[in-house]
């Protein structure tokens, strides 16, 4: 990256000076007001594309290089982004705390030995390139690779995104036209809590949200989720969001309302996560857990660490509408599997995430590197 000169900053906008001199970013935090940019918006916007024209000058060097040194033809080059970016669209600035697409659409460009000519047009994954590479080297992906790769089409819909701080957090779902976010409510101490906020002129509020990306492509217009697709978003949540942490996993899917949902378990407990529209309570009395959201449409959800691992747990309450459990009778953790391999109907669902489910590197690793980038206390 450039290095700074003095003097630098003196003809920009105050934003540039107060970024290189303190730890303001242009994604907000408790120090920065975003009235400060926005006078300064088209500027802002204009240094940015600045900034891409100058990584286009810099790739274009890479490939001259590659080309002069008779390299061309035998390397595989990938162009992407981890993220994208916001400039204003919906009142925000940067990056990391919205799933709006502006912030997630990337540039994706592969050319090499192997990659045939032509476009993708359904939206792929990053998390397809580790596959892709593989193939393109003729190296057999491994089975716990969640990506696919794009010699096969890349992965099919729907694709899942959520942000990764700790809480509050921001889901999505996308499949064709359709997109489904959800926004979940701060919970206080109920699991970690993130630093940084992303701060937003026109803020969706806490609940879940369609955007119809084909009448709607600005995502100006959030609607509530239609029932056609419930059942699938629900599947998907419980394999995304529904596995990430260890331990005991209760949800509550599509019910409207307040809930309250109690099971028998064993041994010290902690709430890791907490997922919902509005605040959550979760209560211990003796070996009964009692988990209880105040309005739980679209999702209420709790991960909690149980020491040591129980041999069972026992789902309690008729109440609850359970799905795939049997209430009051003690159920082996070796048999509580994910939900998330077919649609959910509307109901209460349990399951027990082995130590290390879908965060690649176990939970513990995952959270200290959050916690270095201050993502989390």
């Amino acid at each position: 990256m450039p290095i700074g000169r003095e003097g630098e900053y003196e003809d920009l906008p105050p934003h540039f000076r107060q970024m290189f001199e303190t730890s303001i970013t242009t994604s907000g935090n408790p120090r920065q007001a975003m009235s400060e940019t926005l006078p300064y918006a088209a500027e802002c916007t204009a240094h940015y594309l600045g900034l891409i024209e100058m990584i286009d000058d810099q790739v274009a060097r890479i490939l001259r290089s590659l080309k002069d040194n008779g390299l061309e033809e035998d390397t595989v080059v990938i162009f992407t982004a981890d993220h994208g970016e916001a400039l204003g669209e919906h009142g925000a600035w940067g990056h990391g705390l919205n799933l709006f697409q502006e912030a997630l659409r990337v540039p994706l460009a592969v050319s090499g030995p192997g990659v045939p000519s032509g476009e993708i047009e359904d939206p792929v994954q990053l998390l397809d390139l580790g596959p892709t590479v593989l193939a393109l080297m003729g190296v057999e992906a491994t089975t716990g690779m969640v990506g696919r790769s794009l010699l096969d089409g890349g992965s099919a819909p729907p694709i899942i995104s959520s942000t990764f701080g700790g809480g509050p957090m921001r889901w999505s779902w996308l499949d064709g036209r359709d997109k489904v976010v959800l926004r979940m409510a701060a919970q206080g101490d109920l699991g970690a809590q993130a630093r940084s906020a992303m701060q937003e002129g026109q803020p969706l509020p806490a609940g879940g949200f369609h955007f119809d990306l084909e009448a709607d492509p600005g995502e100006q217009d959030p609607r509530s989720i239609p029932d056609r697709l419930m059942d699938r978003c629900g599947q998907a949540f419980a394999s995304s969001a529904g596995r990430m942490v260890p331990g005991l996993q209760l949800m509550v899917w599509g019910r409207r309302g307040a809930v309250a949902v109690a099971t028998e378990v064993k041994g010290e407990v902690g709430v890791v996560q907490a997922w919902s529209r509005a605040p959550m309570t979760v209560l211990r009395d003796g070996d009964r857990l009692l988990v209880s959201c105040s309005a739980s449409y679209p999702v209420c959800a709790a991960a909690v660490a149980v020491d040591p691992a129980p041999p069972w747990v026992r789902p309690l309450d008729g109440a609850a509408t359970w799905r795939g459990v049997t209430v009051d009778s003690p159920l082996s953790i070796d048999d509580l599997e994910s939900p998330g391999n077919t649609p959910l109907a509307p109901g209460t669902y349990l399951w027990w995430n082995q130590a290390r489910s879908l965060v690649v590197g176990g939970h513990e690793e995952t959270l200290e590197r959050l916690r270095a980038l201050g993502y989390i206390e």
